[in-house]
């Protein structure tokens, strides 16, 4: 709900983002016909939560990957790393696999998530082509993670 809520703030008046939640993929059929055209995915993985990681695994092999490129983020909220059960390095390697940008946020730090939101906002601008330059474009994707690592404990 914070995340939704800080999506909606970071797109303002100038962008429409009609957000479907959805636990798992691939969508009921039967919702599909009364829904609009999904432009761009943001998978939400908490890095605490095997099944959490588990699901998205799942997921991403319900998307063509022609899909994944330019139109899809993975947030992943991680505590601390003493608390990730997921190591990041597993996370870093399946974004670079599917070439996702990657953002890593503490999902209890509200500037975290603000930070967040913003960065899928400039994406999901970026995907329907709004005042983005292509090089822009293209650092956004090399520029994986949104908030710095967490010390070592």
């Amino acid at each position: 709900a914070l995340f939704a809520r800080h999506l909606l703030e970071a797109a303002g008046d100038e962008l429409l983002l009609d957000l479907r939640l959805a636990a798992s993929l691939p969508l009921p059929q039967d919702t599909l016909a009364s829904q609009p055209r999904i432009e761009f995915i943001v998978f939400l993985v908490d890095a605490s939560n095997r099944l959490s990681w588990d699901g998205l695994k799942t997921a991403l092999a319900h998307v063509s990957s022609q899909f994944l490129m330019g139109r899809s983020m993975l947030v992943v909220f991680q505590e601390s790393s003493r608390a990730a059960t997921v190591p990041l390095a597993d996370i870093e390697r399946v974004a670079t696999f599917y070439d996702i940008p990657l953002c890593i946020a503490s999902p209890t730090d509200e500037g975290d998530v603000a930070a967040a939101a913003a960065r899928v906002v400039r994406a999901v601008r970026a995907a329907g082509g709004r005042a983005v330059a292509p090089l822009l474009w293209r650092a956004m994707q090399y520029d994986r993670v949104c908030t710095t690592e967490f010390p070592a404990e």
